[in-house]
C-alpha cells in the first residue's frame, strides 16, 4: 500500500457508508506546517529525506482531518535522479569529446596554416633576395654598357682624328706629287733649251 501510494499519489479510504469523494494530494512538510493545512495553488510532490505529508481533500476544498505521515522508500527516486544525472554527464562528456576533437582539428589546421605561411614567407624572402641580386647585376651591366659606349665614342673620336690626319697627309702627298710632276715637266722643258742655247 505504501508503494502504491508513492507511485499514484492517492490512497483509498474505507468507510461503512458511501463517503464523499476524497483525494490524496502530496505537499511538502514545510508547506503543510507553514500554511496550516490550507490549499496551495501549486502543490507538488516533494520527496524529503524522511517522509512526505499527505493532505486529505474532500469535495472542492481541504477539510480538517487528521494528517498522516507515510514513510516511503526513496531509493527509486534516488536511482532515477542518479540515472538522469549519469545521462546528463554522459551527454556532457560526449559534448566535451566533440569539442576536444574540434579543438584538435583547429590546432592541426592552425599548425598547417602556420607551416604554409612560414614556407611562403621563406620562398617570398628568397625571391626578393634573388630579385635584388638580379637588379644589382643589371645595374652593373648597365654601368658596363655605359662605359663601353663612352669608350666607343672616344675611339670614334680618335679614329675620326686619325682619319682627318690621314686625309691631310694624303692631300699633302697629292700636292707633292703634283709639284713633282710640274717640276719634272719644267725640267724636261728647260734642259733641251739649255743644250740648244749652248
Amino acid at each position: 500500500m505504501e508503494a502504491a501510494a508513492g507511485r499514484s499519489g492517492s490512497l483509498p479510504v474505507p468507510s461503512s457508508h458511501t463517503p464523499p469523494r476524497k483525494e490524496w494530494r502530496a505537499i511538502s512538510e514545510n508547506s503543510f506546517r507553514k500554511n496550516g493545512g490550507e490549499e496551495s495553488e501549486n502543490l507538488k510532490l516533494v520527496q524529503t529525506d524522511e517522509r512526505t505529508i499527505y493532505e486529505v481533500q474532500e469535495g472542492t476544498g481541504p477539510v480538517n482531518v487528521d494528517s498522516c505521515s507515510i514513510t516511503i522508500n526513496g531509493e527509486g527516486l534516488k536511482e532515477d535522479i542518479l540515472q538522469r544525472r549519469i545521462q546528463e554527464i554522459s551527454r556532457q562528456r560526449e559534448d566535451l569529446q566533440h569539442m576536444e576533437i574540434e579543438l584538435r582539428a583547429q590546432v592541426i589546421a592552425s599548425s598547417k596554416i602556420s607551416e604554409m605561411h612560414n614556407s611562403y614567407r621563406s620562398q617570398l624572402k628568397e625571391q626578393i633576395d634573388a630579385a635584388a641580386k638580379l637588379k644589382e647585376q643589371l645595374q652593373e651591366r648597365e654601368q658596363e654598357v655605359r662605359e663601353l659606349e663612352l669608350n666607343l665614342e672616344e675611339k670614334n673620336r680618335e679614329l675620326h682624328a686619325v682619319k682627318i690626319d690621314n686625309e691631310a697627309v694624303w692631300a699633302k702627298e697629292d700636292l707633292f706629287r703634283e709639284q713633282n710632276k710640274e717640276l719634272a715637266t719644267f725640267r724636261h722643258a728647260i734642259i733641251p733649251s739649255f743644250f740648244v742655247l749652248g
